[in-house]
This record gives C-alpha cells, structure tokens and sequence, in this order.
C-alpha cells in the first residue's frame, strides 16, 4: 500500500514539477500536502483523463467501460502529452538513430517506427501484405524472420532518406508501445532467460555482461556456462545503466523521435483491436493485424500474471527507480502501475 502511494505521488509530482525532470521529494504520509496530492491522483483517476492536462468539454463525454476505449479521445489525450514534454525526454540513451527505425512503405504511402518488444514485428508483417509484397501471414518461424529480413528493406536508412524527406510528406505515420512493466518482462523472457541465447550474437554478450556486472563472475568459462541472469539481475543491471541499454530494453520514448515526427496514431499495444481499424483505413488498405494483443485480453498475457508475480518480489527501491528511468514512457500513454486493477492498461480510456 504505502509503494502504491509512493507510485502515485511520483505520477502527481509531475504536475508541479516538470521544469525540475520530475524529481521526487521526501513526503510525510500524515502530512498535509500529501493529502493534497493523494485526493489529486484519485480525482484524476476517477475522472480517466490525464492528470498533467485537463480534459476539454467534449473529451469528457466519453465514458468506457472495463477493457475497452475510445481511440479518438485517447489520441487527443496522448497528443498533447507528446506536446508538453517532448522536448524534455532525454536525449542520453544511446537509441539508434530515427532513420534506422523508422520503415516507409511507398505503396500505402506510410511511415511506421518500429520500437522493439512492442509488437512491431507483427504490423511489420501486415504492411508488407498491405504494401503487395507478400501474399499471405508466414506459416512458420522461418518464414517469419524471413519476411521480417525483408522488411527491412523499407527502413529509411536503406532507402536513403531522411525521416524530414519531401518523399515522406503526407505519409500516415504511426507506431507502437507498451507497458513498461510487461516489456521489462517480455524483453527478458524472450531474449535473456532462454539457455539458448548465451550464444547468440546480440544477446549473448548481455547475459555475459549482466552475469559479470552483477552476479560477479569474471572466470570467462563460467560465464559462458553459467545460467541465465535472472530477472532480478536483470533488472539491477538496468538500474546500473540507466537504461541506457540495448533497444530492446531501454525506454521506448527516446526511440520515437517525438520532436521530428508526426504521428497520426501512437498505438497502445494493449489496444492493439481498437486502433486496427482506424490504422488500415488511413493507409485505405483492408489488410488485418493479427498480434498477441489484438482482440485478447491484456490482463491475463503471460507477461501481465508475470509482471505483476516477479515484480512485486523486487526491492521498492529498484522499482522506484526503474519508475525514474521510464517515467516518460509511463506519463506518454498514462499507463498503470503493476499493483493497479486494471493493469497493464493505461488509465485514459
């Protein structure tokens, strides 16, 4: 209880703080502004708008019930999010550059950032189906990652332009992200926890590091025989770096290029079905996405029963500062903390 207060604060300092990065300052729980602050967070809360910026009159007509959205008003709200701090995310994390991630798809006129552990591989295969350069869904692994090979094809970099290019204006634009928690999660599952990807060419050399750094080996042969780093390790390792980490790991806002790109659509991935049909009919293709999120429900993925398991047996401390770290990814599409009900959704509906 006292970390969920602790959680929410940290959310509500926003308001006051912004000029500041944020910093959290020490509160007394019985002290007055802490009340304050606290029947703030839940007004705001219970309103389900955001609490950095008041919601116009006709945002707050808009009334959803459990797990579902009104992608209009939610994009407004995440708009003007994207207004008010861009210019404030860090600049530090070593992300690729914009025109090695973002992909531009002539046929349908559409730029996509593809952000990694948010679903990316999966619109990427649907804009090549809607894009004419595949017939059908890969049927298989190696089908997929052959497609995804192609793919590449389109990102900017190969096709020497600049995300600024006069080829891309006009182009819907669009990309995806995710809670941070069950990222964290997913990211590790899928590229650190398998015995597999000690060997492999990227994520081997992390597990290697992570092993080193925190569980203190240095014998190379132990390194490469030990087990996986754990999550918790892993976890720690993040904090050591500041996120400043491989893509796959680091915070997703950096990646999005926010201060030299529009975007028509910011997709939550946990809303993956609710945004689909606004994404294909602005690229006026009648292509579908079929994702892990799409049409299912978030709260019972793999990732959201392990976050909320894992996490809650992680020192307050790291969480604290794992907070710190993707706090703009969190403040973006005002998502939930793991201790929430309703998590891994966002609270704007």
């Amino acid at each position: 209880l006292l970390y969920t207060i602790k959680f929410e604060m940290s959310r509500c300092e926003g308001i006051f703080e912004f000029d500041e990065g944020w910093q959290r300052k020490t509160f007394n729980v019985f002290g007055f502004a802490t009340l304050f602050l606290l029947l703030l967070c839940f007004y705001g809360m219970h309103e389900k708008t955001s609490l950095f910026f008041p919601a116009s009159e006709s945002d707050s007509t808009f009334h959803a019930t459990e797990n579902t959205i009104d992608p209009y008003h939610y994009q407004r709200v995440v708009q003007r999010h994207v207004e008010e701090f861009k210019s404030l995310i860090p600049l530090q994390f070593h992300t690729p550059p914009c025109k090695s991630r973002m992909f531009y798809f002539a046929n349908i006129h559409t730029r996509f950032t593809a952000i990694p552990k948010s679903g990316n591989s999966n619109w990427k295969e649907s804009l090549l189906l809607a894009n004419k350069d595949i017939e059908h869904e890969s049927s298989s692994a190696k089908k997929r990652r052959h497609n995804h090979r192609y793919a590449n094809n389109y990102i900017l970099e190969a096709l020497n332009l600049e995300e600024n290019s006069e080829d891309l204006y006009g182009a819907f634009s669009f990309t995806t992200i995710r809670n941070p928690w069950t990222r964290m999660v997913s990211g590790y599952n899928d590229k650190l926890a398998r015995a597999g990807n000690s060997q492999h060419v990227v994520f081997g050399p992390i597990c290697r590091q992570i092993l080193w750094e925190i569980r203190g080996i240095t014998d190379k042969e132990e390194l490469e025989t030990s087990s996986p780093p754990t999550f918790e390790e892993f976890l720690r390792w993040l904090v050591k770096h500041k996120g400043n980490v491989n893509a796959h790991f680091s915070p997703q806002t950096p990646t999005m290029c926010l201060n030299s790109t529009p975007y028509d659509y910011i997709v939550p991935l946990e809303y993956a079905a609710d945004f689909s049909p606004l994404i294909w009919k602005g690229i006026h293709s009648e292509s579908s996405l079929h994702g892990a999120y799409d049409g299912g429900n978030a709260t019972t993925q793999t990732s959201t029963v392990e976050a909320k398991q894992w996490l809650s047996q992680v020192e307050a401390e790291i969480i604290d500062e794992l907070y710190q770290i993707f706090k703009y990814d969190f403040a973006l599409m005002d998502y939930t903390n793991f201790t929430d009900p309703t998590f891994p959704y966002p609270m704007i509906k």
